[in-house]
């Protein structure tokens, strides 16, 4: 790493909220310590697992205890962290992290060297590499490959930016600049909303931020626990469509994310009227009911493969056509995604070596030294870390 990569990443400032998941942030500190990036780490676990403040020999990463108040909601604590965690940056850039998830250096480098360049962007994502550690060896496997780059995210206009809706990409994990991240977090965690608020920010983002993509892995996330595999007190199914369409929180919830996201509006664009901006905030947060049931994909492929099947005298190539310029929503479920076909091998599950060779084959950058001593990372055993939670 050069003296200017060593300076370029001293720009950037990473918060990794957590609860109660001392095991996960022992590996998190071991990836970031060794690292010129500022980390902030942002518990609400019950008890402090680390000294409060700089941890030792680690000048770079310092770490919060924020408990839940009593009687107070882990999604209203969840929120109050986040609200905090904004007042921590003061570097030019921002990010948020899970604290079982990293960003490649590589990556990171190549994203801030292009908002050094670009002052006309405002915030990036990459290329997201998922790991599951259900399986030894490691399964790996490319996430959200089909995102779009369109220039629309990254136009001047925030009409354009937030009505293509076609594959965009979000910031829940982007690198932000810092002022705008700031932003973003407490306007989208204002309130702790009964449905989750990432579906807020995700439009918020776009309100704020001219946003683009690199083509290259930045993101290394955990995959979810399969279900067969979650306890049946964990798990908890759905609501029925009749309890969502009459859920009085639902709509003070609806009422809440309007709000949030004329604020965003009118704090990006000023120059916006409060009138379309209400529009816009209407026509973008209109509830989903519908498509939250739980059959509903899966009557919705039916009814579509029968469509198509009827056309059947209608060449393949051209039945490729029809797919493809279809709206997402259609074309998705179907299985087509707008990537190369070589990039969508990679979507595979498959152990690390043949994941790297997939990757090779696309047009997506990456490390694999990075790859490889990460999974490293995730096998060595918890006594060759080397600092531990007080459990």
């Amino acid at each position: 790493m050069t003296s200017e990569e060593v300076e370029l990443l001293r720009e950037l400032t990473i918060v990794i909220p957590t609860c109660e998941k001392p095991k996960n942030l022992e590996r998190a500190i071991e990836y970031w310590r060794d690292t010129p990036i500022t980390v902030h780490i942002v518990d609400g676990s019950e008890k402090p697992w680390f000294e409060i403040g700089s941890l030792q020999n680690i000048p770079t990463i310092t770490y919060h205890h924020l408990p839940a108040k009593p009687g107070e909601a882990n999604s209203d604590n969840y929120a109050r962290r986040l609200r905090f965690a904004t007042s921590l940056p003061v570097t030019k850039y921002s990010a948020l992290c899970a604290d079982d998830d990293a960003f490649t250096i590589s990556g990171l480098l190549g994203i801030l060297k292009t908002l050094e360049c670009k002052p006309d962007i405002d915030a990036m994502i990459g290329r997201a590499a998922l790991y599951s550690k259900s399986e030894i060896p490691l399964i790996w496997q490319l996430r959200y490959g089909d995102l779009r780059n369109s220039k629309d995210y990254s136009s001047e206009s925030v009409t354009t930016r937030l009505l293509n809706r076609d594959r965009a990409p979000w910031l829940y994990y982007g690198i932000v600049e810092t002022s705008l991240w700031q932003a973003l977090f407490q306007i989208s965690f204002k309130y702790a909303l009964a449905e989750t608020n990432e579906r807020l920010m995700a439009i918020v983002d776009k309100a704020l931020c001219r946003i683009q993509i690199i083509e290259q892995i930045v993101w290394l996330r955990q995959g979810y626990v399969p279900r067969s595999n979650m306890s049946e007190s964990y798990y908890l199914p759905p609501p029925t469509m009749f309890k969502q369409i009459f859920n009085k929180q639902r709509f003070a919830d609806q009422k809440k994310i309007r709000k949030q996201v004329v604020v965003a509006i009118k704090y990006s664009s000023p120059e916006v009227s409060f009138i379309k901006a209400r529009w816009l905030a209407r026509k973008l947060s209109a509830p989903r009911i519908l498509r939250r049931h739980k059959n509903f994909w899966r009557i919705k492929k039916r009814v579509i493969r029968k469509a198509i099947k009827f056309f059947s005298f209608i060449s393949p190539e051209t039945r490729r056509k029809i797919i493809e310029s279809l709206p997402w929503r259609i074309s998705g479920p179907l299985g087509y995604y707008k990537i190369k076909s070589e990039t969508l091998a990679a979507t595979t599950r498959t152990d690390l070596a043949c994941f790297i060779a997939l990757l090779e084959k696309s047009d997506i950058d990456f490390d694999k030294n990075e790859l490889n001593e990460f999974e490293e990372l995730i096998l060595k055993p918890r006594e060759e870390l080397r600092l531990h939670a007080s459990i």
